[in-house]
């Protein structure tokens, strides 16, 4: 990994979305059954260097604003508890390209 450069935690500590150079990562952590951390989502470079993101919470889930960069702004329902469907685990709510816009630097 290069430098971390943005971290954000839920309220809960289940989730943790983690941004460096070229990377942006999402993990889902359940320490109370000893499971290993599970990464739900993984962007690598393709200009989509993250520069800023929060997250709020959802009923049994959270939600996640990620601004990059480029202008790109998207949206993420990520779900805190593992689930037996298939690809269930983070769900794109809005991804919008923003071309030609300012990036945003601060989303709260």
């Amino acid at each position: 990994w290069e430098e971390v450069k943005v971290v954000v935690v839920s309220g809960d500590s289940r989730l943790l979305l983690a941004g460096t150079g070229d990377n942006v990562v999402l993990w889902r952590f359940s320490p109370s059954d000893g499971t290993e951390p599970q990464e739900l989502r993984h962007l690598h470079g393709g200009g989509l260097y993250l520069a800023s993101a929060d997250m709020s919470p959802l009923t049994g889930a959270s939600l996640i604003a990620i601004g990059f960069t480029n202008g790109r702004f998207e949206g993420w329902r990520a779900a805190t508890q593992a689930s037996n469907e298939m690809g269930s685990a983070v769900t794109d709510l809005w991804k919008l390209p923003r071309a030609g816009l300012s990036r945003f630097t601060a989303i709260s």
